[in-house]
């Protein structure tokens, strides 16, 4: 099916949401994901890769083929494996989106998530890359704001 529609594609962002099989960081999905986009869309298509729970060979992948890709973290990282530490704590500022998949990956105590918990999502994002919430959540929104064009 994304065969399919990927020739439609045109100027519009790239949201993708890929994982792997459960309890792992989906290298093989990934890779193969990577393989068919190569196929349709243009090096420096504007790509969001939603839910980011690679590690970095996965992550230097990405970043050899679309050198402009933004990478979406979520509450996830609060059990990420030292590996996806290692690719979380290697983004560029300039690539970096928060997000809270909502309802999934509540935060602590919560049974769902909700566009609300942002602050949970920056709070344990910036803790892993050691810098500030505030910062984490500025450059996120900044990126947003660059990639879905609202400035």
């Amino acid at each position: 099916m994304l065969e399919k529609m990927l020739p439609f594609l045109e100027d519009r962002h790239l949201v993708i949401h890929c994982h792997g099989m459960e309890g792992g960081c989906g290298t093989e999905a990934f890779l193969v994901l990577l393989h068919v986009l190569t196929r349709y869309v243009r090096t420096h298509h504007p790509i969001h890769l939603h839910c980011f729970t690679g590690n970095r060979y996965v992550q230097d992948r990405w970043l050899e083929r679309f050198p402009g890709i933004y990478f979406g973290f979520t509450n996830k990282v609060r059990t990420f494996s030292p590996d996806q530490i290692a690719a979380l704590q290697n983004v560029e500022e300039s690539r970096l989106l928060l997000e809270t998949d909502a309802p999934y990956f509540p935060a602590p105590g919560s049974r769902v998530s909700s566009p609300s918990q942002i602050s949970t999502v920056a709070e344990a994002v910036a803790a892993l890359r050691g810098t500030t919430v505030e910062h984490v959540l500025e450059i996120s929104v900044a990126n947003g704001k660059h990639l879905y064009q609202c400035q």
